[in-house]
């Protein structure tokens, strides 16, 4: 059950991905009338349209055809008003849009990253695996994977962050939607955007200073590189940046008996 981005049959659009979830919903309301009993062969009324969604995790990895990490990019998505083509196994899902998706990066772990869409026109057909093909077979070269170690920070935020022991990094891009009905059809025409805002996450062993009711902001931007052991990024997801005017919103720090400090800092950015 390959998963692969934008509906392509060729090995540049599969993903490294070691999960998929698919769930299927329908909006109704019970059928229900003034006077009368349930009718039991007209019991639900359906009063929207039904969106099915798609959960994805993978891995990082260098080489392994970067064009399945478009979609990761605002530039390809459109900042989440482009819809793609998903492919899982033998089934194709259409009118796939980008609700969310999440980074984490963490030492001596691949960074992970998990994406979450919704497609408009998924596909009905029974469960199929995809036809055997020799590419899907070859082994990850682990070399090219992007690992929490082989990451490093480009760029501090300024004085406003401490950086000097990063342990853990989540990031994650959300973006909000409105889809557009017309008059005689069931499906949307097209999709507004109504915002999209970035959150990071960042835990080390200090705070160089605690907010006050405005937070703080970033007075530069914070940027974590992206590359395997040898240095080399991919093409179309090569970093994950805060960038500069960006702000703390959020921090707390705990400690406990014979262990280190933990601080923990937030970073929110408004894109849209």
């Amino acid at each position: 059950m390959p998963v692969a981005v934008s509906g392509s049959s060729n090995s540049s659009a599969y993903l490294p991905a070691q999960s998929v979830s698919v769930d299927y919903s329908t909006s109704f309301e019970s059928n229900r009338k003034l006077g009368s009993s349930i009718d039991q062969n007209d019991q639900l009324r359906f009063v929207g349209d039904a969106p099915c969604s798609i959960s994805l995790s993978f891995v990082l990895h260098e080489g392994f055809g970067e064009a399945a990490y478009e979609f990761l990019s605002d530039t390809h998505n459109k900042t989440g008003s482009f819809g793609f083509d998903v492919m899982i196994g033998g089934n194709s899902f259409s009118g796939c849009f980008l609700d969310d998706y999440s980074v984490s990066v963490r030492p001596f772990e691949p960074v992970t990253v998990s994406a979450k869409f919704t497609s408009y026109d998924p596909s009905t057909d029974a469960i199929t695996p995809a036809n055997e093909q020799a590419f899907l077979n070859t082994a990850l070269d682990s070399n090219q994977i992007v690992y929490g170690h082989t990451c490093s920070v480009l760029e501090n935020g300024g004085s406003a962050l401490n950086t000097d022991v990063l342990s853990d990094i989540s990031y994650k891009k959300n973006y909000n939607r409105s889809p557009v009905y017309t008059l005689g059809a069931s499906a949307a025409s097209s999709h507004l955007v109504d915002g999209a805002e970035a959150v990071m996450t960042i835990e080390s062993t200090g705070l160089n200073s605690l907010i006050n009711y405005d937070g703080i902001k970033l007075t530069h931007p914070f940027t974590i590189d992206l590359s395997d052991s040898a240095g080399q990024s991919i093409t179309n997801f090569g970093n994950i940046t805060m960038p500069s005017g960006s702000s703390v919103t959020a921090q707390s720090y705990n400690v406990a008996g014979g262990d280190t400090l933990a601080a923990n800092a937030t970073i929110t950015h408004v894109i849209l």
